[in-house]
């Protein structure tokens, strides 16, 4: 709990269960400050619990559920924004919608000042539906009565966990020459940022971490933590561009994350240098303690050249599934509806050919995402494997009558899989950092 001291205001943290807010609460904390949460799941407060005064658990895209979550509140800090997955919910309902409703109950309840932390924007990235919503939620603070601040970051920490955990497996995959700069920023600098701002300040203020780097040289620091010999593969630039426009063709609660990402690693990133905490700091906490296996994940000879070639053709005959110029996805599954009719599989196939359209965005998606996973991935590869033979068994059922020659080619592709799985995986013990 906070113990109040004479400048200690009360602050409602929007968000306060996720990465950043939890960061904001302890930032708090340490300045004196009187804090209640707004989350949906308290059990996620986790280790900050026992530093909030008070918890409120709501949807903050319901007006009426926020009703009077602002009484009494002197300032609003939110870090509510869509980076992950999350069912159907899109960055219109998450981003915009969400923090409107705060906005608007803060303004009900006369709040003094309203702190939104935002993303790092850069002209080119107007048309991603994160940017695009969070740009929507500015404008709105910006014809706000209430005195605001909107805080820009660049990429946290945690999100270079990723190269963490590629050089713990022992490759990093980046694009292109990984010559792309970023500016990452310790979440703790950003929530200190965001608290110093309670008072005043300017209408829009970016942020980033002292040291520019590559993604190469995030790569290298990545393998140097873990005490790894670096290993990187640089993947060819038209791969984001091709899995951009995949995902593009995808509804908005599946492509607005992945576009995002794809987006900012496919170019340069650098906000002025704000942040006190190195990323070599960072690596250093979460690589403390990991231990290298000895030798090598056991694999069948030539598996990783089997892996890289056969996520390489998934990825390109996922790409034509979204193009009947390519393949004529409609055509196919109406020639096997009519082999199939006097099957057991009549039902299914005729299923399959009234949602052609359906079906080629989901397979071409699989494809592009397993494909992808292959050539990227450090880990998961089990994962990606399983989705692939399942695919192809249901390749080979649906179209064998119309397309014999699918079976043989199946098979050939199925023991491809087979080929580049780890049969004995053995895992590194798992380190918990302090972020």
């Amino acid at each position: 709990m906070t113990k109040p001291n004479d400048q200690s205001k009360t602050v409602l943290v929007a968000g306060a269960s996720g990465y950043l807010g939890r960061h904001v609460v302890r930032s708090l904390v340490s300045e004196g400050h009187r804090i209640r949460a707004l989350v949906r799941d308290p059990q996620r407060l986790r280790d900050v619990r026992a530093l909030v005064d008070e918890v409120v658990v709501a949807d903050s895209r319901s007006a009426e559920a926020l009703r009077g979550v602002c009484n009494e509140v002197d300032a609003v800090i939110t870090t509510i924004g869509l980076m992950s997955r999350s069912g159907s919910l899109t960055p219109s309902d998450v981003d915009l919608g969400a923090n409107l409703s705060l906005l608007r109950e803060a303004e009900r309840a006369g709040v003094r000042r309203f702190i939104y932390i935002s993303v790092l924007q850069r002209p080119g990235m107007e048309h991603l539906a994160i940017v695009a919503a969070k740009r929507a939620f500015e404008g709105e603070l910006a014809g706000s009565q209430i005195s605001s601040t909107v805080v820009r970051p660049n990429g946290f920490f945690s999100d270079m966990q990723a190269f963490l955990d590629m050089a713990r497996g022992g490759r990093a995959y980046v694009f292109g020459r990984g010559a792309h700069r970023i500016n990452p920023i310790d979440g703790a600098d950003v929530a200190a940022v965001a608290v110093s701002l309670l008072e005043e300040g300017q209408p829009i203020v970016e942020v980033g971490g002292p040291d520019v780097l590559t993604h190469d040289e995030i790569a290298r620091r990545a393998f140097v933590a873990v005490h790894r010999q670096p290993r990187i593969t640089h993947v060819p630039g038209w791969v984001a561009r091709a899995a951009l426009s995949v995902v593009r063709r995808l509804p908005t609660s599946v492509h607005a994350v992945p576009e995002f990402v794809l987006t900012v690693l496919s170019r340069d990133l650098i906000a002025p240098a704000v942040g006190l905490t190195s990323l070599d700091h960072f690596f250093r906490a979460q690589g403390a303690g990991w231990v290298p296996l000895r030798g090598k994940i056991p694999l069948l000879p030539g598996a990783v050249a089997v892996r890289r070639l056969l996520g390489t053709v998934f990825l390109i005959a996922g790409v034509s599934k979204f193009f009947n110029a390519f393949e004529d996805v409609p055509g196919r599954l109406a020639a096997a509806a009519q082999a199939n009719a006097l099957s057991i599989l009549s039902g299914p196939s005729q299923w399959l050919c009234a949602h052609a359209g359906l079906v080629a965005a989901a397979v071409g998606a699989i494809m592009v995402f397993t494909g992808g996973w292959q050539l990227l991935g450090a880990r998961g590869f089990r994962l990606a494997g399983a989705l692939q033979l399942l695919m192809l068994l249901c390749f080979s059922l649906i179209l064998h009558r119309a397309y014999p020659l699918v079976v043989p080619n199946d098979v050939v592709f199925a023991a491809a899989v087979l080929w580049t799985l780890p049969w004995r995986h053995p895992t590194p013990p798992e380190h918990f950092g302090s972020d």
